[in-house]
């Protein structure tokens, strides 16, 4: 996918302040394209991993969602569930080049517009953080199929749909606060999901 399929939103509003958790870092302000800040929690910590998420909707009001094949159950991830779009960041890449090649990676063959505002900051473990963006598909198309080894199974569907599925860890935090519009939050914890995953976190300790 070229760059220029990607349309990047300027002066999108940060969204009113949310009950519940806490607003989450001031570093979401400072983040420029380029620029590799680092993330920082309102009580200081930083996370050891950090990633990205997108929820991705169209015209109708749909959310992408897609099926994980690989098994990260120490991030909360295992094969057979289904989750937004996620990718972690590597090192020296900043969450706006990582949201690029999560875009590039897992949705190739769409064209997107994305908010460079952040939705929130999602403790998905101790010491796993998850940054979530928001952005449109201007039709119902979906991307092709094989283009990403890790994931398959996108389709569109209705968010509160989507919630009733087993989700990968986060992913159902993110889809609610998105209903409910949130924006910009930290969330201190994840709902924990289904006693599989915990086996297979258990057996990784």
């Amino acid at each position: 996918m070229r760059s220029s399929d990607i349309k990047w939103k300027l002066g999108a509003p940060y969204g009113p302040t949310a009950k519940g958790d806490t607003l989450s870092s001031r570093s979401f302000k400072r983040e420029g394209r380029s620029a590799v800040t680092p993330l920082i929690a309102n009580d200081g910590r930083r996370p050891g991993t950090e990633g990205v998420a997108l929820i991705l909707t169209n015209p109708l009001g749909q959310i992408l969602t897609l099926k994980e094949l690989g098994c990260k159950p120490q991030i909360g991830k295992c094969a057979g569930m289904r989750s937004i779009p996620m990718e972690t960041i590597e090192r020296r890449e900043s969450r706006a080049e990582a949201l690029w090649r999560l875009v590039h990676e897992e949705l190739c063959g769409l064209n997107v517009e994305l908010d460079p505002a952040p939705r929130g900051m999602y403790w998905v473990t101790p010491t796993v953080a998850a940054t979530l963006y928001c952005g449109r598909a201007p039709a119902l198309d979906l991307p092709t199929q094989g283009c990403d080894e890790d994931v398959t199974e996108h389709r569109w569907e209705d968010p509160r749909a989507a919630m009733t599925q087993w989700l990968r860890l986060g992913a159902i935090d993110m889809i609610r606060d998105f209903l409910s519009g949130i924006e910009w939050i930290e969330r201190h914890a994840c709902e924990p999901v289904a006693a599989s995953l915990q086996a297979h976190l258990a057996r990784a300790s």
